[in-house]
């Protein structure tokens, strides 16, 4: 079952019967970022130098930092980009769902399908918008399957795969939620993981992890 422009109630029904649910959105907001909002609404904002290091600070999480390092790129600021909308209604969903470890730990894992894709040597931009959809993302649909040829996609799927980067990066979410399944995903580390269960951690697939999903016997969603 693939659908795009689902409600939250959908969302929450389809969730309920999985046995891994995989949300393309930022989980939480920089720890840095939820202090300042927190001084700013109680009077006593620091005075602090600004420079790079304190402007960045509050806009990165631990996460986007190692996302830095393997796509070569920032994500999206989810505390001063238009990504934070789509957050505030994970945020929602996190709660509906009873997700309190924003870690990945339980079912509910982030997922980012660019930083995926680049660990997977597929191309992760130039897809989205309209030339994107009538050129790209054909082409990058068929490279996909290309590169898992075990993976079998209906037809009525694939055509919606390849019309809509949003039905795209949803396949993308699932082969992730998978590949966090059998372990193939970079968890936090000992320093990372206390910030991961308040600000969210994107499962970062291995390379290899396309080839290692098939026959892996741990159902995924």
């Amino acid at each position: 079952m693939l659908r795009v422009g689902l409600d939250d109630a959908a969302v929450l029904v389809l969730a309920a019967s999985c046995d891994r649910v995989r949300i393309d959105a930022p989980f939480g907001w920089p720890e840095p970022f939820i202090r300042l909002m927190a001084d700013q609404a109680a009077g006593r904002p620091e005075t602090i130098p600004w420079d790079t290091v304190q402007r960045d600070a509050p806009r990165f999480r631990q996460i986007d930092w190692v996302v830095r390092g393997v796509l070569g790129r920032w994500p999206l600021s989810v505390s001063s980009d238009l990504i934070a909308i789509t957050a505030m209604r994970c945020a929602g969903l996190l709660a509906s769902l009873g997700v309190g470890d924003r870690s990945g730990a339980g079912r509910v894992v982030e997922v980012y399908p660019a930083v995926a894709m680049q660990r997977w040597s597929l191309p992760s931009s130039g897809y989205k918008g309209l030339a994107g959809r009538a050129t790209a993302l054909p082409n990058l649909f068929r490279a996909l399957l290309a590169a898992c040829p075990w993976l079998d996609v209906p037809e009525p799927v694939a055509r919606t795969c390849a019309a809509s980067d949003h039905a795209f990066d949803a396949l993308v979410c699932a082969l992730v939620a998978r590949a966090v399944a059998i372990g193939a995903t970079e968890r936090p580390g000992d320093s990372e993981r206390e910030h991961a269960r308040v600000e969210g951690w994107i499962a970062i697939p291995t390379a290899d992890a396309l080839g290692r999903l098939v026959g892996s016997g741990h159902p995924a969603a």
